[in-house]
This record gives C-alpha cells, structure tokens and sequence, in this order.
C-alpha cells in the first residue's frame, strides 16, 4: 500500500510538471515573434503528442517552386535518416500521407519514419516528418491522425505568412503609386526625376536619393536630393555615377554592406560609403522591356532600416516609374532625335534575335522594291470611256404641224426606209389643190391671150403658171416629207413621239435622232495630267460595264484640244475607232466602261508613283519662293 501511494504520488509529480511545460510551450507558441520561435514550439508540443517519437523536422519551400528546406527540427539540428528522406519523398510524389519502417543495425524492429505534407491552396507548401519507436504497424493511422490535428497550427502559420506577404506587397504598390503621382504630373524629366529623389528620400528617410539615366550607354545623374543641380563634373557625382554603373552592368538591385547570398560585385558601392561616410547604400536599375533606361541609388546613415521589404518596395517603385521617365526623356528631344530613337528601335527589332514577322515584313518589302526597280511593264492611262455613234443624224420637222403617227421609240432598232412617224399632211394636201386649180386658171389665161395675140398678157401669164407649178410641187414635196423615214439601218437615241399625237411642232424642230448599228467611236475622257503621254495611232483597250467579259481593242483616232470640267479636275475628249468589228453586233450608244491607252514600256516603280511625284512637283513649284 505505501508503494503503490509513493508511485501515485511520483505519477502526479510527473503529470504535474508535464502540464506545466505543456503551460510553457503554448505561452511560447501564442506569443512567438518569428517563424523559427514558433515551429519549435510547435514541434515541441507535437513532439510530446506522439508516443514515441524521437526526432521531428519541418520543411518549407523557402523560394516558390524550389526545393524543400528544413527550417526547424526537433531535437535541435537533429539528423535526417535516409528512410525519412524516403517518407518525405513518398509524402510529396502521392500529396498524402508516408510511413516506411526503418531498418536497424541490431535488427530491431517498431521504428518508423512518418511524413505528412501541408497543402496549401491546393500547393504544397511544407512536409513534416518524425521519427517514432516502439510503435505497431496497426498504430500508424493513430499517429497519422495526431500528426494531422497538430498540422492546423502549420496552416494557421502559412495563413498569417500570406497575410503578412500580402499586407508588404499592398504597402509596396501604395507606395509606387504615391511617388509615380508627382512624376506624372510633371511635365519635363527634369521635374520628373526632382520629384522622384524627393520624395523617396523623404518617405525612406534616407541620407540621400541619386537619379541617374542611360544616355548611349553612359550614365548622367539627373537629379539628386537635397542639391539644388546635380554637377557630374564632381569626384563625389563620379562616385555615385560608377556605383550605378556597377548596378546597370550586372543587372541586378545592389546593396553594401552586401547581404548573404549576394553573389555580385560591390566594389564601385563600397568606395563610395567610404566617401560619404553612410552606412549602406541600394541600386536598383530603372528597366522597361529589354531597356534600360536608368539606376535609382539611395543612401542610408545606417545599415538598419534595409531589410527585403525595403529592397521589394524599391524594386517595385523602378519598374512603375521607369516607362514613365522614359516617356518623358523621349518628349523632351528635339523631333530629330526622336525620329533616331524610332529608327534604331526598328532596326534593333530587325536585326535582332526576335521579332520573326516583321523580318519577314522587311524581306518581303525590300523583295517588292528590288521587283519594282528592276522589272518593267506597259505604261497605260487608265480613263473613263464611252460609246458613241460615229454618225448621228437628226429628223426634225419639215413644216409646222400635227403628229399624226408614231411607230418608233427611243432603243429601237430601225432600218433604211422605215416609216418612223408621220406628220398630218391636210393642209398642204388643201394647198396642193390649190395651187393646182390656181395653174390650170393661169393656163387658160395663157392660151387666151395667145389667141388674141397680146404678147405681154401672154408673158404675165406663163409666169403666173411657172409660180403656180412651183408651188404645187412645193406642196407635193412637204406631202412627201409628212413621212419620216430611215435614212439607213440605226439605233433611235432619242425622240419619243408616242406621247405626242396630236401635239404642235414648228419646221426645224427635232424630232428622231437616229445613230447607225455598224458605226462607232470610242471617247474617252483622259485627265489633263495625262493627256501629254497620248498621240493619235496609239492602242488601247476597252472593257464595257455591260460586257464586262469582253475586251474591246480600239485605236485613238483624234485628240481635241479643249478642255472640259468634270468630277473635279479638266479632262479632254480622245475618240478612238474600234477594231474588231464583230462586236460591234453587241454594242449599243452610250455604254459606259473603262478605257487604258498603251503608251510605252516603262519601270513599274515609276508606274505607280509617277502621280505623286508629279503632285510634289507642283507643290514645290507652288510654294518655292
């Protein structure tokens, strides 16, 4: 009994002072201030959940992407065995859970090696794997489960990991944004750079914020806070201006004193703080695309406040505010050095390793130029044509009168002798009789005074019955001509007289207007800048837009030398004779279509560009003094 009371006793000591660390840890896992105070904690309460267990070890990615890291482990630096690199490898291949037994020199058995990764939005993000002894086959599920309770606190890590990222990135682009809000208000680069050095050495509180900017390959402090103008005739400007050379060689944000891990070089860096007597000092180069356009140097009277946060934040305010200096350097040239910057852009874009469609473009352009300046083809002026009859004969009226008759209307095809219409012929019909009873009057008159023998009776009247005679046949001929007949086979143009029966015509007025079917002229109307390149005897070709299949060959016959307007500009009249006179079945006046006239051989560059030197020509004539 009093043994059994003494191990009670020891057992609740035991508990007791277990309880109590159990107190410690969790005070120390609650109030930890950094990751690596926390994951011992951690593993240290995890540790003592898991029976058995011997050692444990968390890994991270401490770079997305790369390999996993132990960041702590449980005891302090304890060895990583094979058969737990082998869990750990399982754990991440099958994104579950791993266990392998682990061999023993003495041939022992119940050690197992136990993995459990941690995803994290569906990432993989950390793994923890322990080692446990004394442990069954059938109790690993237990241990797993533990294991997997215990994880939470990792999330909860990872949570507040990301909201801390996040809070820095969010704090980083404010930042850029405040300071890229004076420099695009300014108008000028210089007033750019002025406002960038200002405020980053205000809100940094740094010694002193330097601006620099690629100029052909040499640097040119800019601006420079807390100096009125930056001389960079200087021994100090040539100091800052070799430490920005040393950050736009390398490519790369420089710091000196140089961090662990940097692997560049600082030398530039470090003769300058001993110069200036700071503490540390920053490059970040000032890079947009494949350029770069300049180096923003800050210097720091202490090595305390430069931290990777500092290092983001300034990265982040070089990449917003570089296109911005850019564009303000490239407005400030003169408009020849900005026709320089365009040239050498397009030709680094030509000649260099990218851009495969507009090299392409250039050798097909430069392709099309040599084509033109080396081949030839026919110079033809191109003009708007027309058909017209090469005769074109009128019927007007031969006296005044009435339409009696109209059987033709305009666009129908007539032949030679064809009643077209007829004019109502009563009234010279009443003054053929007429005129006939007036001479057979004047022919007894005639004979009477030869019965008597009175010669001048007799002459009055052999006169009166010439007059008589003539104006009878007067009458006939204008009876005759009542009928307009067809002179020859035509095309009636114009004159439709159906509408007007009955109606009122004076002697002369037109009536048909008539153009023969075997007969006809090409006219075009050529500009009066091209009219000097034609001469009569010259070729052309003729494509009507009612027999668009149908090529017409003509010959220019006649140049009139008048001018008249239209559409814009003096155009003169060409007549061409056409040569095939088979089409001449399927041609009607006053088909419209387009005419070229062959005039020689020539180089098509000068072809197609002749108009336009010609333009300049006369513009330069015009406007030259």
């Amino acid at each position: 009994m009093e043994g059994a009371a003494a191990r009670r006793h020891q057992d609740a000591s035991g508990h007791d002072r277990i309880a109590f660390l159990d107190q410690a840890l969790w005070k120390r896992l609650a109030d930890a201030d950094d990751e690596s105070t926390y994951l011992q904690a951690w593993l240290s309460l995890q540790s003592s959940m898991i029976p058995g267990c011997r050692s444990m070890v968390v890994l991270f990615h401490e770079v997305e992407d790369a390999l996993l890291v132990p960041v702590a482990a449980w005891p302090d630096a304890s060895p990583t065995t094979e058969s737990l690199s082998e869990a750990v490898d399982a754990a991440v291949a099958t994104a579950s859970g791993a266990a392998r037994r682990i061999a023993m020199e003495d041939g022992s058995e119940g050690r197992f090696a136990l993995a459990l990764p941690v995803l994290f939005n569906a990432r993989l993000e950390a793994v923890v794997a322990l080692e446990v002894a004394g442990a069954e086959k059938e109790g690993l599920p237990e241990l797993m489960r533990r294991l997997q309770w215990g994880v939470a606190w990792l999330e909860t890590l990872l949570w507040r990991r990301r909201a801390e990222n996040e809070a820095q990135q969010r704090e980083r682009v404010e930042a850029a944004f405040d300071l890229l809000a004076p420099v695009l208000d300014a108008r000028h680069l210089r007033d750019a750079c002025d406002s960038l050095a200002s405020e980053l050495a205000a809100r940094l509180n740094a010694e002193r914020v330097a601006v620099g900017l690629n100029r052909r390959g040499r640097l040119k402090i800019v601006s420079l806070s807390h100096t009125a103008v930056a001389d960079n005739r200087m021994q100090a400007m040539r100091l800052l201006a070799a430490a920005m050379h040393e950050a736009l060689d390398q490519d790369a944000t420089l710091m000196h004193p140089a961090p662990t891990g940097q692997m560049f070089s600082t030398l530039a860096h470090a003769r300058l703080l001993e110069q200036s007597g700071c503490g540390a000092v920053v490059s970040v180069p000032l890079a947009w695309g494949d350029q770069r356009v300049g180096v923003i140097l800050v210097e720091f009277s202490e090595l305390a406040p430069v931290d990777d946060h500092l290092l983001d934040t300034l990265e982040t305010v070089a990449s917003s505010v570089a296109p911005v200096l850019d564009a303000r350097r490239r407005s400030d040239r003169w408009l020849l050095g900005r026709g320089w910057d365009s040239l050498v852009e397009g030709a680094g874009a030509l000649f260099g390793p990218r851009h495969l469609g507009m090299k392409l473009v250039a050798v097909m352009l430069a392709g099309l130029v040599a084509y033109l300046s080396v081949a030839t083809g026919p110079f033809r002026i191109t003009s708007d044509a027309l058909i017209e009859g090469s005769v074109q004969r009128t019927l007007a009226a031969p006296f005044d009168g009435y339409v009696s008759q109209a059987s033709v209307r305009p666009g129908d095809i007539v032949f030679a002798g064809q009643v077209l219409a007829e004019l109502d012929a009563t009234d010279r019909q009443l003054e053929l009789l007429q005129w006939l009873s007036m001479e057979r009057q004047r022919q007894l008159e005639y004979e009477r005074a030869l019965a008597e023998g009175d010669r001048s009776a007799v002459a009055v009247a052999a006169a009166q019955i010439d007059q008589a005679s003539a104006q009878a046949d007067l009458a006939r001929e204008q009876i005759r001509r009542s009928q307009l007949v067809a002179p020859f086979d035509a095309y009636v143009l114009s004159g439709d007289l159906t509408r007007s029966i009955g109606g009122a015509l004076s002697g002369g007025e037109p009536m048909l207007e008539l153009a023969p079917l075997d007969a006809y002229r090409v006219v075009v109307q050529v500009d009066e800048r091209d009219i000097g390149y034609l001469a009569e005897q010259q070729q052309g070709q003729l494509v009507l837009s009612a027999l668009p299949e149908q090529v017409l060959e003509f010959q220019v016959e006649r140049i009139t030398p008048v001018s008249e307007p239209g559409e814009g500009n003096n155009r003169f009249r060409v007549e061409g004779v056409l040569q095939d006179p088979d089409a001449l079945l399927r041609l009607r006046p006053g088909m419209e279509g387009v005419a070229k006239v062959s005039v020689d051989e020539r180089r098509r560059a000068w072809i197609w560009s002749y108009k336009i030197i010609d333009w300049f020509r006369l513009k330069l004539w015009r406007w030259w003094p």
